[in-house]
């Protein structure tokens, strides 16, 4: 999992600039290579937020998990993946 790093205090004197400019070009490189390797690693597990209104931009692969009161994408409250336009529910 990708846990950012706090940016580094720039400081505002022009003097500093270049010394500035390689330091944020040092941070944002680490960044990258932290994001790269989260996504690299294994996922033991996936939590998924319970959702009470359908996703605004809709698009196959999508995973969720339906409240089925509010948001009820066919066949109640569970866990759908949306397939060739249309929710499956997959439990």
């Amino acid at each position: 999992m990708y846990e950012p790093k706090p940016a580094p205090f720039l400081s505002q004197d022009p003097k500093a600039a270049i010394g500035a400019v390689n330091q944020l070009s040092g941070y944002v490189a680490g960044e990258l290579q932290s994001v790269a390797q989260a996504s690299r690693d294994s996922v033991d597990v996936i939590q998924l937020n319970v959702l009470n209104v359908a996703p605004k931009k809709l698009r196959d692969g999508m995973l969720i998990e339906a409240d089925g009161v509010n948001f009820n994408p066919g066949a109640g409250a569970g866990c759908y993946m949306r397939r060739a336009g249309a929710w499956v529910k997959l439990g």
